[in-house]
């Protein structure tokens, strides 16, 4: 079925004029236009025979109303001219407007397309890095430790008997320490695996954050020692956070076995914590406190720092003894602070040391 034809706005530009011009002109026509003219013609006619001198009367009278018909033909004309105008106008702005919105709709759908597109762009070079990061740990972090743990054990194997006892000593003692990191390493990977799948829970509930820095403390004290490096900590301060346990743990022992891995042997690593001022709030309106840990070692480029916080960013650097290390460590720490609605701050110098900090959630406001 056809659909109806419709007039275009542009049609009225024409149409109007006319129509009004077609309904007015019977009332400004010469002579005998209007109906109460024609009728009083219509009268005078029937009256002629009657009386000449009216009939020259009506004729003079006739002759005298011809100026003020004119002057009305042009009152009215000018009327339909402003009119016309003013419908015109109208329709022009009608027509603007439509246009102005539709462009509008346009360029909203062009945008939106547009961050679609970069959003998904931004997923897939993610998934990219991810895929790209994985298959390195597996064919060069996961392979070199174990590959050490291999070496010690063969030599304890076959040369146990001939070996001195401080020498079996040593090797079993770096045999610890490689199956350590090892099952450290794993760790990371397990706990960064679970964070790209979503599977980590999220249980925050009120803890001791000092209480843990002590913990970890005890956790990293085997290798600090190694080093002679001292760790100065609040021993007897107590301050409740609302938090995940399993989380905060992982990113004080992540900060503190990077301190330790890049600091010098004899060293100094400092636990404070900073009481973040009322004004200063999370998106949540809840009172953050923050804990930072401070070494005097090797100390990272202002150009490198961002790049520790981006799994796409290939920036990896052994420690002061050629320690390793999958480089997720930092970037599982971003994400477990960001589940509290905190924030890591990164602050170093070269050769001067650096300063690993991150805030959360106190109890006494987060409840």
């Amino acid at each position: 079925m056809k659909r109806p034809k419709t007039i275009r706005p542009q049609a009225l530009y024409f149409i109007l004029p006319l129509f009004l011009s077609m309904a007015l002109l019977p009332l400004v026509g010469t002579g005998n236009c209007s109906p109460i003219t024609n009728v009083e013609s219509n009268y005078g006619l029937q009256q002629e025979s009657e009386s000449t001198s009216l009939q020259g009367a009506g004729d003079m009278q006739t002759g005298n109303d011809l100026p003020y018909k004119g002057n009305n033909l042009i009152f009215i004309v000018i009327i339909i001219f402003i009119s016309s105008l003013g419908i015109i106008a109208f329709i022009r702005y009608y027509e603007k407007k439509k246009i102005n919105l539709r462009l509008e709709k346009e360029i909203l759908k062009k945008i939106t397309s547009e961050e679609a597109l970069k959003e998904s762009e931004t997923r897939f070079r993610h998934a990219n890095a991810t895929k790209d990061k994985f298959f390195s740990i597996l064919s060069h972090d996961l392979k070199s430790p174990f590959a050490a743990i291999m070496g010690i054990a063969e030599i304890l194997d076959k040369e146990h008997d001939i070996l001195e006892e401080g020498d079996r000593v040593n090797l079993i003692n770096e045999l610890g320490r490689a199956t350590k990191n090892t099952y450290n390493l794993l760790e990371e990977i397990l706990a960064w695996s679970q964070s790209q799948r979503g599977l980590l829970t999220f249980n925050p509930e009120v803890i001791n954050l000092f209480q843990l820095c002590r913990d970890c403390v005890n956790l990293v004290n085997a290798a600090a020692g190694n080093k002679s490096i001292e760790i100065d900590y609040p021993k007897d301060q107590d301050i409740l956070v609302y938090a995940d346990h399993n989380m905060i743990t992982t990113i004080i022992r992540n900060f503190l076995s990077n301190a330790i891995k890049y600091t010098h042997r004899g060293g100094e690593i400092k636990i404070h914590y900073q009481e973040i001022a009322n004004s200063q709030k999370d998106r949540s309106n809840t009172v953050m406190g923050k804990l930072i840990v401070t070494d005097n070692g090797v100390g990272i480029s202002h150009e490198n720092i961002d790049k520790l916080l981006k799994i796409e960013e290939k920036f990896k650097t052994p420690g002061t003894q050629k320690e390793s290390g999958t480089g997720l460590g930092l970037v599982i720490c971003k994400e477990f602070v960001e589940k509290h609605g905190g924030k890591i701050s990164i602050e170093s110098e070269e050769g001067k040391g650096s300063s690993f900090g991150f805030t959360v959630p106190l109890a006494e406001k987060a409840i």
